[in-house]
């Protein structure tokens, strides 16, 4: 299983909008202007729905120099972009990141040793008579 978080706040073009109406906890909506986003429409089904879609890509996240990966995340999301856009340089945007937890990443360590002396090493067994 993979858990994914997005920041869909991050997308191409999408602005965060504060609303005017008051919530009944107090605080004020939140909305997201995606009117120039990456989204792309779906077809309408029967019930009258249109879906809305956004294309997103997952790639493994490299580990870093002492072998770990950063909090657990092992993959990041992006927004897929189209192979023009790619040839000429840009890049999607990234959304967020995910974490596999069917197979956790502390298992690839080695298993720790206990503190052991060395087989020639000048301490003895013998007991101190005092």
């Amino acid at each position: 299983m993979i858990k994914v978080k997005l920041d869909l706040a991050k997308m191409s073009n999408v602005k965060v909008v504060q609303g005017k109406n008051k919530l009944p906890n107090g605080q004020f909506s939140t909305y997201l202007d995606i009117t120039n986003a990456r989204l792309f429409k779906g077809k309408t089904d029967t019930s009258g729905h249109t879906p809305y879609y956004l294309d997103l890509v997952m790639m493994d996240k490299k580990r870093s120099q002492f072998g770990d990966w950063r909090d657990d995340q092992t993959h990041f999301l992006a927004e897929d972009i189209k192979k023009e856009e790619r040839d000429a340089g840009v890049k999607g945007a990234i959304l967020g990141n995910a974490s596999d937890i069917s197979q956790r990443r502390t298992n690839d360590r080695p298993p720790q040793q206990s503190a052991k002396p060395a087989p020639n090493s000048p301490v003895e067994d013998d007991e101190i008579p005092f």
